[in-house]
């Protein structure tokens, strides 16, 4: 899934937008990653934003791929939490 802004919107809006989507996943059990490093390709090659349907007037934006996990998540690092008191 590609994540970019048309010029007008804040670069910062596709990252924030995938982050979203991310935590979507997440809950769905998917595993997700993003990759930017293919979006300098997609500057200087026309033809594979056509083959994808990528508007030509996007600018910089971020992938994120999905998939089911190989593994299954077990357990996290034990922490331990700071109490707070309201006093």
């Amino acid at each position: 899934m590609y994540f970019y802004n048309k010029g007008y919107a804040d670069p910062a809006d596709p990252y924030i937008a995938a982050t979203y989507a991310m935590i979507a996943a997440h809950s769905l059990g998917l595993g997700c990653c993003m990759i930017g490093s293919i979006v300098p390709f997609l500057k200087s090659m026309k033809k594979l934003k056509a083959k994808y349907n990528i508007p030509a007037e996007s600018k910089d934006g971020i992938f994120l791929v999905f998939g089911y996990p190989e593994y299954k998540f077990q357990k996290a690092v034990k922490r331990t939490f700071a109490e707070v008191n309201y006093t």
